[in-house]
């Protein structure tokens, strides 16, 4: 018998469980709405926030108080849309250690992680923290620098390298882009490679009205997208980890080049799963 959508909406939301790892008031807002973003409709109760406290500081009071207080923070943000989140306190040496052991531990399977929106990109690509976690986690990552409320972004911008859809993770990107739509009811325009787009009009034939596509292969002219770019847009970039199929060498500079030229608006940087994930499990709704 046929699954209805329904049916399939239930079973994504009950293997969907999405992890925001917090560290300041100022942006975990933000964090949490784009994790209601991108999740499923019938995932009321698979979201989770985690504040890591420094083994070195497990004395103070101040440090204690300000994790409490930021997690509620985040646990009310998810509350006002009936989303039930679970606040996780963790005390550990390494930030990038308690992600990646929590991500075990509850079977995570989308991180969100946060940059501040008054800094850049670190030059050392994203960070030892980020870096850390991408090696030892091969869950679908987003990193978010937030610059204006995702409610008042008007288009999604994404650029997906070439053989993108050939990559496991394909389905489920697609699939988080598609909730984005659906959640927030902002347009998307998808940039790639012929063969890439050719994947991407197959799956959204349906919806054809909210979706438009660019060709675009060659990046080193990356910059060439940021002619496109407009106010309250948000430009969404699709990355590979070294070992992909999609990986291309010029990704490595994509976080200078924002930091140059794409101060004004919000961006995410992508990674989809590329292992140890059953790719049959993940549809779009």
């Amino acid at each position: 018998m046929k699954e209805s959508e329904e049916e399939k909406d239930d079973n994504e939301a009950k293997d969907e469980h999405i992890l925001i790892p917090v560290s300041n008031e100022e942006t975990v807002e933000e964090l949490v709405h784009l994790s209601l973003a991108v999740k499923s409709k019938t995932n009321t109760s698979g979201l989770y926030a985690l504040k890591v406290i420094d083994n070195h500081n497990n004395s103070d009071e101040k440090a204690l108080k300000s994790s409490r207080r930021v997690l509620q923070t985040a646990v009310d943000t998810a509350a006002a849309t009936d989303t039930r989140l679970k606040g996780l306190l963790r005390y550990d040496l390494s930030i990038s250690n308690a992600i990646t052991s929590v991500v075990k531990e509850r079977e995570i399977t989308d991180l969100v992680l946060g940059l501040h929106k008054e800094k850049d990109i670190p030059a050392a690509f994203l960070g030892n923290i980020v870096e850390n976690v991408l090696q030892h986690s091969s869950v679908t990552t987003f990193i978010y620098k937030p610059v204006q409320p995702l409610s008042t972004i008007k288009r999604h911008l994404i650029i997906i390298p070439d053989q993108a859809e050939k990559e496991i993770g394909f389905i489920q990107i697609m699939n988080r882009v598609w909730n984005v739509l659906q959640n927030t009811g902002a347009k998307v325009v998808f940039y790639g490679s012929d063969d890439t787009l050719k994947a991407i009009k197959k799956l959204f034939a349906k919806r054809a009205g909210e979706i438009s596509y660019t060709h675009f292969s060659d990046w080193d002219d990356f910059l060439i997208v940021f002619r496109d770019v407009k106010a309250d847009d948000s430009m969404w970039v699709i990355f590979s980890r070294k070992e992909g199929l999609s990986y291309d060498p010029v990704m490595p500079r994509i976080p200078g080049y924002l930091n140059k030229y794409f101060q004004s608006n919000s961006f995410i940087l992508s990674y989809p799963i590329q292992a140890s994930m059953d790719e049959s499990t993940r549809y779009l709704t």
